[in-house]
């Protein structure tokens, strides 16, 4: 399983922010697999998630978001992590 983040940083500049690019593949995997999938969560100021099940690699994806701010990617597959990466 694997967990990426937009929100993580390798660091800063003064003249930009540097994403972490270990994640940035991952992320970018995770959003165009779940890009379709609803939206859901009782109180989505707070929290708001996706989530897709694979039945045939019987993998889950998963993106959670907190404050609209704070994204959270996770895969339960090897075939989705070593695209991702």
């Amino acid at each position: 399983m694997g967990v990426a983040s937009p929100n993580f940083y390798e660091g800063f500049t003064t003249e930009e922010i540097l994403p972490h690019q270990d994640t940035v593949k991952a992320v970018e995997v995770s959003q165009e697999l779940l890009q379709f999938e609803s939206i859901k969560g009782d109180n989505p100021e707070v929290f708001k998630y996706r989530i897709q099940y694979d039945k045939d690699d019987k993998a889950f994806a998963f993106a959670a978001q907190f404050y609209d701010c704070f994204e959270v990617y996770t895969f339960s597959s090897k075939v989705l992590a070593d695209a991702a990466l």
